[in-house]
């Protein structure tokens, strides 16, 4: 519930809850011995606040998690849509400083850390998820993505070095159909598949998954693959 809290979030908390007990004695002592109560209610107020702030903030963090699953959905659904990647990178940056033990959260960030094109975040943030489930499915789809779209990249080359070679053309044709049927809306893996398709001979769709590029990142994308 308290996942991804700073640590001045846990400690109010912990305090909070302190002094909750400590009012709470305080109040009984005061009735059983016939004492007015009027002090103790400014401090009940200050605990509310002291508690209430991290659980409001819990909230938020919830919600915030949610919201990134389902920009990121949006993403995919449609890579050119700069507007549900602008709302995704606002929403991705509020939550990605946060310490998050949970590793179908931390899959969750990673997920929309690799679609916005951060790699290295997305690794890192990975890495953790894995670290902390290795089985979790959310994980295991996300390196499998990352691993098929870094063998189409070298698995071009090969073909570019010798464009002769019809065993690496039929291993990177078999390769891009396999990416072909994820949902791809990271920038470099959408170059990195436009490149193999033009290594292939596929210029009318390199053309095409490179237009995409260019809306995403026009600096990524600055000339079409041959």
């Amino acid at each position: 519930m308290f996942d991804g809290f700073y640590l001045f979030e846990w400690i109010l908390m912990g305090l909070g809850v302190i002094l909750f007990i400590a009012l709470v004695i305080g109040f009984f002592y005061q009735l059983t011995h016939k004492r007015s109560i009027v002090g103790l209610l400014a401090f009940f107020v200050l605990d509310v606040l002291m508690i209430g702030y991290p659980s409001v903030q819990s909230f938020q963090i919830n919600n915030g998690v949610i919201s990134v699953e389902k920009q990121t959905d949006a993403v995919l659904s449609n890579p050119s849509n700069t507007k549900a990647r602008q709302d995704l990178q606002q929403q991705v940056e509020k939550l990605q400083n946060r310490q998050f033990s949970d590793p179908a959260i931390l899959a969750s960030l990673s997920k929309a850390e690799y679609v916005l094109g951060n790699d290295q975040a997305a690794k890192e943030t990975l890495s953790k998820a894995v670290q902390k489930n290795p089985e979790l499915p959310a994980a295991k789809d996300l390196q499998t993505k990352m691993d098929d779209v870094a063998q189409l990249d070298s698995l071009t080359a090969r073909v570019k070095n010798n464009p002769a070679d019809e065993q690496a053309k039929a291993q990177l044709s078999q390769a891009l159909n396999t990416v072909a049927q994820q949902r791809v809306a990271n920038p470099s893996a959408l170059l990195t598949i436009a490149r193999a398709q033009a290594a292939l001979g596929d210029h009318a769709n390199a053309e095409k998954t490179t237009a995409v590029v260019q809306k995403i990142n026009p600096k990524l994308a600055k000339t079409i693959p041959h």
